[in-house]
């Protein structure tokens, strides 16, 4: 049998168009009923929405109630100052609740809830919580008011009569029973006992009467303050029984409004709960009633749709597939596959279509892969995108600016700057709409391999087709830009440096000069260029030096050193210039770079710091090290001449100054200062230029001279020793010093450096301790006399401590009534070696060392003290102390005087103090004041050695001084020395003038003291008399002339 196929299609076709008439209609029922049901549920959960605020509003008048109930409780304490602020507070969030409570009943269409009943209770209940507490505080205020008033009666029931006193105590404790019972309650919210209340007053009003019938109180119980105090205790406590009834009746209302307020709080929460539930249940009853309708619908349309799908299915799947074939070729690439479909439906239409489409993509994809492929040969970046700025077009040199991910995602706005902005801003896009184009635009990206270049933007519109297009175009300046600021800092540095640059032609004609080449050298810009830079030459070079620098300028490429030029206005200067050769693309010398720097400062510093380092600046000597380096060139050039005897040997002359710390403590630093320059100066004068004098500290010199013979030395060492004895005037005083010089000779005394300067610093040495102004030269004893000096410092520094220092008396006899006036303490060492030791051998170390200030010191104090505890009973005589220069000259001399004299209760006119003639002529002006303090706290001046220190009498007038005593040199000679006789009769005459007693010390002949006597002196010290002794004896001598002369 043949069956029709146009007819089996035909009957398909109904039978799809029947299953899709279905299919819609049951799509439509169902639409409607889910849109009721939908609309019956949207209205049920809006009423469940609502009920919960109203719920929570609810509970809030709960808590709000509650805290208000708190608040009662807290404000009825005595603890509480200021109540009403917790209940206002909590009256205020239950308002707030209830009227949020009325709104939302409102919405909900809610009846019968008590809310009016509910807003007048809680009303009623509010004003009676704040009565209540404003009552009880008022309770408050006259309880504290009953308190101040019992304490009032109990500081006024007092009484002087002790008898009265057991009476007095009842009735204060009556009033303090009385005012705690009246506190206890309304601290505890408790009920009055009336009954004891009233005992209690009673017994109170029993005790002031017992109290006011006696006579003796009588006043003080009829004293108005009394009075009105007892009526005014009784008075509040009237009050406060009447003010504690209205409390607890008002305690009773407010406790009766609050259950009341309570129930219907909880009658309307339980009306809100269960409306609540009944919503939710509704709810629940929707929901139930779209699920069985989700049951019924679904199934069949799915059926519907399946048997719709089929039928679709067996029409349209053959033709997609070979649509989707050809997609898949397009996809990859290949735009040759067509679909071959013989049908005439809407399926075969749009194959058609599809191979039109993929006609043209053919033709397109040729153009585009040739437009790709030059634009990935051009260096600049392009980008295409469409009016909308997503991208269509990317070139790979714009590929390169920026990660993947910012153009595959399609968009210009994907690729950013290096802040992070957008390529084209917000304000550049609406220019470019504007405008149409952008050109020359900087921006700063970061590349994908983290460096920055700065691109120059431009966007141009293309319009293809009557469509929008943007063209733009990167560009990497980067390179540019660093070249420019190079260029810039380039500039920057020759215009700004401090160091002059000098640009000349490979022919060495200057081209430009910076602003620092005119500061140098003064020349103008103008005035150099086209001139060869030898217009600066000073002449100081020759023509091998520029030879010589020209040579390795054009072999090395470079040259750098120190040169001399000249500038404009002729001063020669020191420069450093550092030349450099600039050469081209093929090696070839194209221009010279000089630069240089004005370093005749530096070489001056250089030459300043090479003499500080060398040479003395005060005397302008060399210095020690200087010294240590001509001493050492002066021992290799005597190496080097073994073979000439005279011209192989080197002296060594140590020289110390005798006399120049005195010098510095009296006259100070300055004069000692100029002193050392005027010796320089005659050091430098007694030798050759060619050798060496050297000051290597203090007042140590040491002179460096070879081939002198010992003769020679000899004469040099001795001219030294006279010129320095020899007055030096400097400024207005005329100074006395000497010198010590100890020589030693390389190599007949010494093989090396060290030796040579040990040697000579120990003749030195030993010249001081002997004689002092005076030379020796070196020999093996010296190191001995070095040894036994340094051990006797050692000894000197312990003799105090160790009780080896004594002080003995010489007295001193009035040359008429030859009986003693005074006595000189003289100073002994006894020291456990070398037995008992002179002053003269201790005294100069002691002085050299400074033990001279604690060992001076000691002498002043031992001599009082011995003085107090041996003639305080038997009456005093003058004790004279000698004093070192030293000691004159410090700060605190006078000072340390005054306070031995208050330590030892010595009377300070009994004390004098001797100071030697040189000492006093060094520095007059010094010696002037503090001979004028010593005279001010009544000690007395001696001046000692008299006629050896050039001093005059007129120079002494000036001065505070009581005595003179002649130097024992003079008076040793008196009777064989007509001259030095007529001497001291000259000098006592003058002395007895200027109102000054003379002493003559050392006096050891019967012949020497009558002859002393003749001429006038009124003091006479000696053997003659007697010896030194001690302060014992000398008292017992004293004692016996007391005797005597009764």
């Amino acid at each position: 049998m043949t069956v029709d196929r146009n007819w089996i299609m035909k009957l398909q076709h109904k039978l799809y168009l029947g299953l899709a008439a279905i299919f819609t209609i049951l799509m439509v029922i169902g639409g409607l009923l889910f849109s009721q049901e939908y609309q019956k549920r949207r209205y049920t959960e809006q009423l469940v929405n609502l009920y919960q605020p109203a719920l929570s509003a609810s509970e809030g008048m709960i808590s709000a109630f509650s805290e208000l109930n708190s608040a009662v409780v807290k404000s009825l304490s005595p603890v509480v100052d200021s109540p009403q602020g917790s209940l206002l507070a909590a009256i205020e969030l239950f308002n707030k609740n209830q009227n949020e409570l009325t709104l939302l009943s409102g919405q909900l269409g809610l009846s019968g809830l008590p809310s009016e009943q509910l807003e007048q209770q809680f009303d009623e209940t509010s004003v009676l919580a704040l009565v209540l507490v404003n009552q009880y505080q008022e309770m408050l205020k006259q309880q504290r008011q009953l308190e101040g008033n019992v304490d009032i009666l109990l500081s006024l029931l007092k009484s002087p009569d002790q008898s009265h006193q057991p009476e007095l105590l009842l009735l204060q404790n009556d009033l303090l029973r009385l005012s705690l019972y009246i506190a206890s309650p309304l601290h505890r919210n408790a009920w009055y006992n009336k009954d004891e209340l009233e005992l209690l007053e009673q017994n109170l009003a029993q005790r002031v009467e017992s109290i006011r019938a006696r006579d003796e109180l009588a006043f003080t119980l009829n004293h108005s303050e009394m009075g009105y105090g007892v009526g005014e205790v009784r008075t509040l406590y009237h009050h406060m029984l009447a003010n504690f009834d209205r409390f607890h009746i008002k305690l009773s209302q407010y406790q009766q409004a609050q259950q009341d307020l309570q129930l219907l709080l909880n009658q309307l929460h339980k009306q809100l709960v269960k409306k609540h539930e009944l919503s939710m249940t509704h709810v629940q009853a929707v929901s139930r009633n779209n699920k069985r309708i989700e049951y019924v619908l679904i199934p069949l349309g799915i059926i519907i749709a399946g048997l719709l799908a089929f039928q679709t299915a067996l029409q349209v799947r053959k033709p997609l597939n070979h649509l989707l074939e050809a997609i898949r070729f397009a996809q990859a690439g290949d735009f040759s596959y067509r679909i071959d479909i013989e049908s005439h439906d809407e399926v075969a239409q749009l194959a058609g279509h599809f191979n039109e489409m993929m006609d043209r993509l053919g033709s397109i994809t040729v153009s585009r892969a040739y437009l790709q492929e030059v634009l990935d040969t051009v260096l600049h970046g392009v980008i295409v995108t469409d009016h909308r700025f997503n991208i269509r077009f990317i070139n790979a040199a714009a590929e390169y600016f920026f990660p993947e991910q910012a153009y595959v995602e399609g968009s210009i706005f994907n690729c950013r700057t290096e802040d992070g902005a957008m390529l084209l801003t917000a304000s550049e896009r609406q220019i470019l709409n504007q405008q149409k184009r952008l050109t020359s635009i900087e921006k700063v990206v970061v590349l994908p391999s983290g460096h920055q270049v700065i691109l120059t933007l431009s966007v141009t519109e293309l319009v293809i087709n009557e469509a929008s297009h943007w063209v733009i175009s990167l560009h990497d300046i980067s390179q540019i830009k660093e070249a420019e600021k190079n260029l810039q800092l380039y500039a920057k540095v020759f215009e700004t440096s401090n160091d002059a640059i000098v640009i000349s032609s490979k022919h060495n004609v200057i081209e430009q000069v910076n602003p620092a080449f005119s500061r140098i050298t003064g020349f103008e810009p103008e005035e150099v260029v086209g001139q060869n830079p030898s217009v600066l030459s000073s002449g100081k070079q020759d023509r091998g030096f520029y030879r010589e620098m020209w040579t390795q300028l054009l072999m090395k490429g470079c040259w750098q050193g120190e040169i001399w030029n000249r500038r404009k206005n002729g001063e020669v200067y020191a420069e450093w210039l550092s030349i450099v050769a600039i050469h081209n693309e093929l090696g070839l010398i194209e221009r010279f770079v000089g630069v240089f720097s004005d370093i005749t400062q530096r070489k001056e510093a250089e030459q300043l710091i090479h003499r500080q380092a060398n040479y003395d600046a005060l005397t302008e000597l060399p210095n020690r090290r200087l010294f240590w380096d001509r001493l050492s060139q002066a021992l290799l050039q005597a190496q080097a001449n073994e073979s000439q005897s005279s011209e192989a040997q080197v002296a060594l002359l140590y020289v110390d100054l005798d006399g120049f710390k005195p010098v510095n403590d009296s006259f100070g630093h300055e004069y000692g200062d100029l002193l050392l320059k005027q010796v320089a100066v005659i050091m430098k004068s007694l030798i050759r230029i060619t050798d060496t004098v050297a000051r290597l500290g203090g007042d140590e010199f040491a002179l460096i001279l070879p081939g002198y013979s010992q003769a020679q030395l000899q004469e040099v060492a001795q001219s030294i020793v006279d010129q320095l004895m020899q007055p030096i005037m400097v400024k207005d005083k005329l100074i006395y010093i000497g010198a010590s010089v100890g020589i030693s000779i390389y190599p007949e005394l010494a093989n090396s450096q060290e030796t040579l300067v040990h040697q000579a610093d120990s003749a030195m040495y030993y010249v001081k301790n002997q004689s002092k102004s005076s030379f020796a030269l070196y020999n093996s004893e010296m190191e001995v006399v070095a040894y036994e000096k340094i051990q006797l410092e050692q000894d000197l520094r312990d003799a105090l401590n160790k009780d080896q220092m004594q002080v003995i008396f010489q007295p001193l006899y009035d040359a008429q009534s030859e009986r003693i006036v005074s006595a000189e303490a003289l100073l002994r060492w006894q020291h456990p070696v070398r037995g008992k030791l002179m002053p003269d051998l201790f005294i100069p170390l002691a002085e050299e060392t400074g033990i001279i200030h604690s060992l001076g010191e000691w002498a002043i104090r031992e001599a009082c003290q011995q003085a107090v505890q041996a003639l305080g009973g038997i009456g005093y005589v003058r004790v004279a102390v000698n004093i070192s220069p030293k000691q004159f000259a410090q700060a605190d001399f006078v000072s340390q005087v005054e306070n031995i004299l208050l330590e030892t209760g010595f009377p300070a006119k009994y004390l004098e103090l001797e100071v030697t003639e040189r000492l006093i002529i060094n520095d007059l002006n010094a010696t002037a004041s503090v001979l004028k303090q010593l005279s001010e706290i009544g000690v007395s001046v001696i001046v000692d050695d008299f006629g050896i220190g050039y001093a005059s009498l007129n120079d002494l007038r000036q001065y505070p001084v009581t005595e003179l005593k002649f130097d024992r040199s003079f008076i040793k000679d008196v009777c064989r020395s007509p001259q030095d006789s007529g001497m001291i009769r000259s000098m006592a005459d003058l002395a007895h003038q200027m109102g000054m007693k003379v002493v003559a010390e050392g006096v050891e002949d019967a012949d020497s003291l009558e002859m002393l006597k003749q001429m006038g002196c009124d003091f006479i010290q000696g053997f003659v008399y007697h010896e030194p002794m001690a302060m014992n004896k000398l008292a017992q001598l004293l004692e016996n002339q007391a005797e005597v002369g009764q």
